[in-house]
Parts: structure tokens; sequence; C-alpha cells
């Protein structure tokens, strides 16, 4: 930003800055107490340890990066005026790291929602073969959520220096000293990344979720040792297990498709000049904290639609702090699941989301 010291200039910079540490710190706190709170629900409770809720504990784990690193880097550089306070060959590999670890967040959360919406795939469409995900299936398809993100997110580490402007140093993204060259470098790294992680999900996605919404449309049930309102039942709790899923996907696009948008705009248009005018400014800064954003509204859609996590909260929470989450919700999908003609399970259904059933003796 030109002219940091103008005096005309201080305070709209000094109040930017101090509105973006207000939401960054927002962000960060909701971030790390939800996620945490999801990954010990899951860890303290057995019954809830299948293969939908494998994936949202990945989910979880990834946005933790945000509140442990993305954000306290932002607020560093916020409040130091983007200034990266460590020069040197140490200063210059701590760059290179913590941006590798900011690459890390959105694609395996993208990668994540993929895995959940096959799972989901596999137990509506073909709800006699939900088999095919075993065990090792899960942890084959959980490492592959990392192990791509990861090496993409490793030319970040060649990618980004550390240079001197004045009295001040900074960490910058620079694939080559001339500046032709890395302007194309940068558009091709942006166009695979967005062909990767944002083209291709977003369609992948809507074409599975598609198919199973249209499946639930003229689903039957296949048990003939059901009652019609039982199986009635089951078709409702299946549709609002998707429903839950599909909120998820929603949240991440909205989130993350601003952002993706204002970048493909500055790659092509721009020609990967950052905008000065400040209302450019602002909107980046908008649609990029959205991205943040995200890491902290996951663990709320977790708690508020889904019975099992808020139940589960009595695990590791105070009784009195639990009692308040574990209450009636606008969505209920589960209910007097102790009759056996309504038992719903992983080999039918798939429902990792919903409360597993117990048959009294």
């Amino acid at each position: 930003m030109a002219n940091t010291t103008n005096g005309t200039n201080a305070p709209a910079i000094a109040c930017f800055s101090a509105a973006k540490v207000a939401c960054y710190s927002l962000i960060l706190v909701i971030s790390l107490v939800g996620n945490i709170l999801v990954i010990l629900v899951v860890y303290k409770n057995k019954n809830m340890r299948k293969t939908i809720n494998y994936f949202i504990v990945n989910m979880a784990a990834s946005d933790l990066l945000t509140p442990l690193v993305v954000m306290p880097l932002q607020i560093a550089r916020t409040l130091m005026l983007l200034q990266w306070a460590v020069p040197g060959k140490f200063g210059e590999a701590l760059c290179k790291i913590a941006f590798f670890l900011t690459e890390l967040p959105g694609p395996v959360s993208d990668l994540s929602l993929i895995c959940m919406a096959f799972d989901r795939f596999v137990g509506v469409v073909f709800p006699l073969r939900v088999g095919l995900i075993s065990s090792r299936v899960r942890v084959s398809m959980i490492i592959f959520t990392w192990a791509i993100p990861v090496g993409f997110a490793a030319t970040s580490l060649y990618g980004f220096r550390l240079g001197q402007k004045g009295q001040k140093h900074y960490c910058y993204w620079r694939w080559h000293d001339d500046p032709s060259i890395h302007t194309q470098v940068h558009r091709n790294y942006f166009t695979v990344a967005s062909s990767v992680f944002f083209i291709a999900p977003l369609v992948l996605l809507i074409l599975l979720y598609s198919v199973i919404l249209i499946t639930l449309g003229k689903r039957k049930f296949p048990r003939v040792n059901q009652s019609q309102e039982a199986k009635k039942r089951n078709r409702r709790v299946s549709r609002s297990a998707t429903v839950i899923a599909l909120t998820i996907v929603l949240v991440f696009w909205i989130c993350w498709c601003p952002y993706n948008t204002y970048m493909f705009l500055v790659a092509f248009q721009y020609n990967w000049k950052f905008p000065r005018e400040c209302s450019k400014l602002l909107v980046f800064t908008i649609s990029q904290t959205l991205t943040y954003a995200n890491s902290a509204i996951n663990p709320c859609i977790y708690f508020v639609l889904i019975e099992n996590y808020r139940k589960g909260l009595r695990t590791v929470l105070p009784r009195t702090l639990s009692a308040s989450f574990a209450g009636n919700s606008s969505l209920k999908v589960t209910r007097n699941v102790n009759r056996q003609d309504t038992q719903v399970n992983d080999d039918g259904d798939c429902l990792e989301l919903v409360e597993q059933p117990t048959v009294n003796s």
C-alpha cells in the first residue's frame, strides 16, 4: 500500500488493520476450539468411529492448520504491515515452511469432501455393497487427501523467497528473477491448482450428489422384514444425512469461490500485478478471510446439525456446558432408534452421521 505513512491514510489503515486482526482472532479461537472438540468427540465415542466421521475428523485436522499456523501468521503480518521480522537463512526457511503449511487446509478439505461424497454415493446407490469401503480403503483415501496437496504445496518451498525493501523484509512469491517468466509460471501454477482443487472437484461433487438425490427420490428399501413406517423413517434418515453432507459441501464452496474467482481475475486480467486500489484490496481481504472462516464454520455445522456430535460433547465437556449443546435442535436425524424394526445400520445405508441404534435384550 503506497504512502502508508501519509497522515490522511494512517487512520484508515489503522482501522482496516484493527478490523482484520479482530476477524482473524475470532476465527482463530472458534476454529481452534471447535475442531479440537470435533476430534475429541469422535475419539471418545467408539460408536462414532465410522467412515464419514473419519473424513470429518480428517477435515478438522486440516482445519486446525488455520488457527495454529495461518491466523498467527496473518495477524503478525498485519500488525507489522506485512514486514517479515526474521531476516537471513533462518527467516527464509521459516517463510517457505509457513506458506507451505498455509497451502494445505483448502485442498485437504476439498479432497475430503469428495471422499465423503463417494461414501454417500456407495451407501445410497449401492446399499448392498458398502463393504467396498473397507478400513484399508478408508486409510488409503485419507492418505490420498494429504499426499496430493502436500506434493502440490511443496512447490512453495521453491516459489517463496525472502526479500528486502528498504529496512523491511518481506516473504513473497517469486518463481524467477525475470518478471515475464515469473508471471507465466505463476499463471500456469494457478491454472493447474484451480483445475485440480476447484473446477474438477466441483464438477465431480455435482455429479455425485445429483445421482444421490435422484436415487433417494426413487429409493425403495430392499428389507422385507421392515414395516412401511420403518422404511419411510429410514428413507427420511438417509435424506437427512445427505442434506448434512450437502450443507458441508455448499458452505465450503461459498467460502472458497470468491477467493478463487478473484485470483483468477488477477492472474489473467491484471497480469499478476496486485491491484493497489483500496476497493479491490478490500474485496481481496474479504474473499481471503472467507476462506479462513470456513475452518471455523465447519465445526459449528457439525454441532448444530448432527445430534451425535452434540451428545458427544457430554464426554469431553463439563456437564453444565454440554447440557446446552445436547438439547433439541431444528434438525433431528434420529428418533426411537431402539426399536428393532427401525434399525438403520452401516450395511444397509452407510449412515455414519447418525447414532447407531441399540436393541434391548
